[in-house]
Formats: C-alpha cells, structure tokens, sequence
C-alpha cells in the first residue's frame, strides 16, 4: 500500500452584517431657524430631525450636532457684521443640556427606531436675552448627524440658524418737568438722557413753539425768557428751531448718559408769573 503525506488546510470564512443589511436610517433636515432677536426675550425655539428606517429589524441610534463656524461646542456663536451673539443647542426646555457631536463626549440625542417606522426626536434653539448686538444679519450652519449603534455616520442634514438683529433706539429721560424755580439770570437746570443703541446715532432738540424761549402762561401776555442749552460739555447753537447734534457710537445694554442742561437767559424783559416751553427729544440712528 502506497503511503502518501497528507496536508489538511481549514480556511476559515467570517465577516460582519453591513449596517445596510439592516436597513439604513434616513434623517430629514430640521426646519431653518430664521428669527429676529428680542433683546427682552431672547429667542429659543423648537426643532426636531426624523428618523426613518426600513428592512424588518430595530436600529439603535444616536443624533448628533457638530460646532458649526464657531469650532468649539461649548461655544457656539452665529457670526454678523461686527460681533458674534453666542447661542446654545439644548435637548430638551426642561433639562437643558448642550447638544455635542459623537466625538465630544457630550449629549446626543438617542433612541430606537422600530422596523418600518419613523421617529421625531427634538431639541431647543437658544439665544440668552440682555443683548444689544450691532444691528444686521447673524448665521451659522450646523451638520447633523445620525449615527448606528456602532457609531458610524448614517445620514447627516444641515441646520440653518439665521438671525435678523433691527436697528434699536431706546431713549429714557430722568424727568419730563423741570422746576426752574424762580427765574433769574443763570439758573440752571438738569435732565439725563439714557440712549440705547445698537447703532450710531444722533441726538436732535427742538423747540416747536417758543423757537428757545419760555413763553408767559397768559397767552395774552407778550412775555418771553430767553434760555440756551448744554450737552454734555457741548454749547448748541440755538439760531435754530432745530438742533442736531450727531456722531454719537452705539451704546452697550445698559446706555449712554447725556446731561442736558438747561441755563436762563435775561429776564430783564419779562413780565412776573409763570413762564413754560416744550422741547422735543429725538434720537435717530445716523445713516
């Protein structure tokens, strides 16, 4: 009998299901957040991805948010004209934790996707209040992202966050009746005026009916005192009926304070008894 060497070899094939094999999960896009900004309220708005898959198995998943322009997820800002205006991505109103990527370590939003069917999952656009950002458009483009189990990228949307910031003027003044007193050569007298602006402006003052004199409250009396006013250190030209007085910056939140102050004239031509006028206060933003 012939005796032969034999040589036995095992090969042995293996592998893994391909995630499509279960079905791909589809994401749709978010709405766009295109809002304008409220220096009061602030905004903060909803959103929601879909998910979808087919095939006839659950899929696990996990959506996640990159940093957009801004780099960092800790400090996500949409970029305008002149500034940035930080702003957040949250899971959820009530637990309000920031929405990372994959890779950061953070909050994604998570869940599973039964056979054949969809699931909305949402999550909170924020951007704080107590702001007084440089009027223009503000934008940033986030990408999201829907991941498997196994943290591989599925599908992946674009979300569009604009904001319209509008020029804002806001003027306070301290008062809105100054008592004089007894008029005499000199006496002065003082109102602040609170300007918020998000924009350069100018400060314009007018007297409509006296042309910078306090008329007598006897209209039937031809009595007059003359008076000039002061901005700040500033001594407006009073041949006007109108004063302009421009190059004024934008302001922070809490504003700019311009003293006014108001200085009588001669009262060598006047008649005793009261004596009024009314000045008109505008702030215009410069063009």
């Amino acid at each position: 009998m012939n005796t032969r060497n034999m040589v036995l070899a095992i090969l042995m094939v293996w592998g893994s299901m391909a995630a499509y094999g279960l079905g791909r999960i589809e994401m749709t896009a978010p709405d766009p957040v295109t809002e304008s900004y409220s220096t009061i309220a602030g905004v903060e708005v909803d959103r929601s991805v879909a998910l979808s898959v087919g095939g006839s198995f659950d899929r696990n998943y996990e959506v996640g948010f990159s940093a957009g322009s801004s780099g960092d997820i800790q400090s996500r800002h949409l970029t305008g004209p002149e500034e940035t205006i930080p702003y957040d991505l949250l899971d959820n109103r009530t637990n309000q934790n920031l929405l990372t990527d994959i890779d950061d370590g953070g909050t994604l939003l998570s869940g599973t996707i039964p056979a054949g069917t969809r699931v909305e999952e949402s999550f909170v656009v924020r951007i704080a209040p107590d702001r007084l950002p440089a009027a223009g458009t503000y934008a940033d483009t986030v990408t999201v992202s829907a991941y498997d189990a196994f943290g591989g990228v599925q599908s992946q949307a674009t979300l569009s966050i604009v904001l319209e910031v509008a020029t804002a003027l806001q003027l306070t003044v301290s008062t809105n009746d100054i008592d004089l007193g007894e008029l005499m050569d000199g006496t002065t007298g003082v109102v602040n005026l609170i300007v918020q602006a998000n924009a350069s402006y100018g400060i314009e003052l007018s007297s409509p009916y006296n042309e910078w004199r306090m008329a007598h409250a006897d209209e039937t009396i031809s009595s007059y005192v003359p008076y000039r006013l002061r901005l700040g250190t500033q001594n407006l030209d009073m041949n006007n009926p109108a004063i302009v007085v421009p190059g004024f910056q934008r302001t922070l939140l809490p504003g700019r304070e311009h003293q006014l102050d108001i200085i009588v004239g001669s009262t060598d031509k006047a008649m005793s008894g009261p004596h009024s006028d009314v000045i008109e206060i505008t702030v215009t933003a410069n063009q």
